[in-house]
């Protein structure tokens, strides 16, 4: 992943836009499509509750473990390493 985009995903972190983030991450890989999706649904009820629920926040944790996972299938494990870091 290039710079300007790990440097964009660090950005939204430290703004504590994690999930914003972690919808950035899964827009970089066409096959976590549906990563993207969720963390968006994710947004929405953050938005509409004005917090995250407990329940949801789980769920979100999840989501991020199991995209990891897969970025390091597809991408290798120095390159899922490069990214969980910035968040």
């Amino acid at each position: 992943m290039e710079k300007e985009k790990l440097n964009e995903i660090k950005a939204l972190t430290m703004a504590n836009n994690h999930t914003y983030a972690r919808k950035y991450i899964a827009k970089q890989f066409k096959y976590l499509y549906h990563f993207e999706r969720l963390f968006h649904l994710v947004i929405k009820i953050n938005e509409l509750e004005g917090s995250i629920p407990h329940n949801i926040l789980l769920y979100s944790n999840e989501l991020t473990k199991n995209m990891m996972t897969l970025i390091e299938m597809q991408e290798g494990k120095e390159k899922a390493k490069e990214i969980y870091e910035c968040l």
